[in-house]
């Protein structure tokens, strides 16, 4: 019988960015479809991924989302390129 600790999770690896996006996927969006530029799994990435590089309120997310890269971005879930402060000011609480 192999050695383990009682309750170890045994997980598929993933990578850390694939494993965010994947769970932030779940989360439901309230918003109806129309109108709708990003989705709210990839806006949570980039706030998610603002504040850990320091971002502490919606400017600096907004500002932090404008000023990475297009690879990064893409990588998150942004297809269509950035949004602005207002856009997660919305979807914030």
């Amino acid at each position: 019988m192999p050695s383990s600790h009682p309750g170890e999770l045994i997980i598929e690896p993933l990578s850390r960015q694939d494993h965010l996006l994947h769970v932030l996927t779940r989360v439901p969006d309230p918003l109806k479809p129309r109108g709708r530029r990003h989705r709210l799994s990839a806006l949570i990435a980039v706030a998610v991924c603002a504040v850990l590089a320091g971002a502490k309120g919606f400017t600096a997310i907004g500002q932090w989302d404008a000023q990475t890269t297009t690879h990064t971005l893409t990588t998150l879930g942004m297809g269509r390129g950035a949004a602005d402060e207002a856009t997660f000011r919305r979807t914030g609480p």
